[in-house]
């Protein structure tokens, strides 16, 4: 009895979701003279985002009380979680007008690992901002659309343990690659992927690989984990072509309301992980980064400078002119002319003949 009541009760709260859900997006087609401006198809994808936000937000529900159980500190922390539920998400403009945007575009979230809706807890009011982010085929489709080069495909696939695998790089001919699938009923372990882009000209074509250790190293740098436990080659498969669309350049005079409305979305989930990241930390000992000067040491007594006297500037006083007698020189004898000098000593030298 209690379990129909519970049944009917979910289903009450669902179905006032999708009304306000609805009611909400086709305000958002309604014109300033009071027109809906909207077709039967249009309104068909309404009500598939709806019904892939629904299922999200129940996976995600039924995952939070699942890890709840237990004492661990995981569980402890899982159990405090916000429940996935529609009273505790945003049905506001933001949501609408996305919706709206994607039902104009014509984009359908039942293409698979195209298109998904990613909740995000809103530290400002407490409650789930429903998102949207992109799949590897979503991935593919806008680097196949907005190449400035023309390609044909994008190729991607993981790799096993038993698979024959060979790269082949030619610098004239372009990227290409051989895979000789020996067992395909016991392919052996993951081992890593590829992602292989065919341009029209050959000459342009390009192979990505990435190990099951540099995808791993991706996944531990994700903010939830949840997605990579329950989806793991999926996941995988979406890394790999992430970092294979970077290798195509692409055309600014391409860019249209897609584009926009996926950077869009990437940058609403690049600032909810910020905000979530800074809410985590928020309780922590904040970090000084301002540098302190350490305090001066003793400089040993040995190694001290010797203090230096202070010089005082010097008076001259000024002296007395004392007048010092002239000192007389000695009276010499000038000889007249015709007479020699006297050699020195009082007498010449005996062979050394002198003329008078």
């Amino acid at each position: 009895m209690n379990e129909k009541m519970n049944t009917a009760n979910v289903a009450n709260v669902a179905a006032s979701a999708s009304q306000r859900f609805v009611g909400t997006v086709m305000r958002e087609f309604t014109s300033s003279s009071g027109q809906l401006n909207i077709t039967p198809y249009q309104e068909s994808l309404i009500q598939g985002y709806f019904v892939a936000c629904d299922k999200a937000l129940r996976y995600l529900e039924n995952k939070r009380l699942k890890d709840a159980e237990g004492n661990s500190k995981y569980a402890q922390d899982a159990a405090k979680r916000l429940p996935y539920k529609w009273e505790n998400v945003n049905i506001g403009a933001d949501l609408a007008q996305s919706i709206a945007q994607l039902a104009k575009l014509n984009i359908s979230t039942m293409v698979r690992n195209h298109l998904f809706p990613v909740p995000y807890l809103n530290g400002k009011d407490g409650k789930y901002d429903m998102t949207f982010q992109e799949g590897y085929e979503g991935l593919k489709y806008k680097a196949i659309k907005y190449s400035l080069f023309p390609i044909v495909d994008i190729e991607c696939d993981l790799l096993y343990t038993n698979d024959k695998f060979s790269m082949i790089k030619d610098c004239y001919k372009g990227d290409s690659y051989e895979l000789r699938i020996t067992d395909p009923f016991d392919r052996g372990a993951m081992k890593g992927g590829y992602a292989y882009i065919r341009f029209e000209d050959s000459r342009q074509n390009k192979l990505l690989v990435m190990s099951k250790e540099e995808i791993d190293k991706i996944r531990e740098k994700a903010k939830s984990q949840a997605f990579w436990k329950d989806w793991y080659n999926e996941m995988a498969l979406k890394t790999i072509v992430r970092k294979a669309s970077k290798m195509v350049m692409l055309d600014p005079k391409k860019f249209d309301e897609y584009y926009l409305l996926m950077e869009k979305f990437n940058e609403d989930a690049a600032e909810a992980d910020l905000a979530n990241e800074i809410r985590k930390n928020a309780n922590r000992d904040p970090i000084n980064v301002t540098p302190v000067d350490p305090p001066p040491t003793a400089i040993p007594e040995h190694t001290q400078p010797m203090a230096q006297p202070v010089m005082q500037p010097v008076v001259q006083q000024p002296q007395p002119v004392v007048q010092q007698p002239v000192a007389q020189a000695p009276f010499q004898e000038v000889p007249f002319p015709g007479e020699q000098p006297p050699f020195p000593g009082e007498n010449p030298p005996e062979d050394v003949l002198v003329d008078f």
